[in-house]
């Protein structure tokens, strides 16, 4: 997954679909998503309830997402 990072300054995701997304004051990815009707980054707050972070939804700008990339498919029920 490691090359599969693409920097915000190349593309970005479809609107409003979930992704990966790589913010320059935290070293741990979260899954966010990107409202191009108002050019802001949104946090999943259920997965940053899960890892127990404290951030909120407006800690989060454009400028502070370097990069994003697809979530990978789940995998296969057995």
């Amino acid at each position: 997954m490691k090359d599969n990072w693409i920097s915000v300054n190349d593309s970005l995701p479809e609107d409003n679909s979930k992704v990966l997304v790589n913010e320059k004051w935290v070293y741990t990815p979260f899954i966010g998503w990107y409202c191009r009707k108002y050019k802001k980054w949104y946090l999943d707050t259920t997965y940053v309830e899960i890892i127990g972070d404290a951030y909120s939804e407006d800690n989060i700008t454009q400028k502070d997402v370097t990069h994003w990339q697809p979530l990978p498919e789940p995998p296969e029920p057995k």
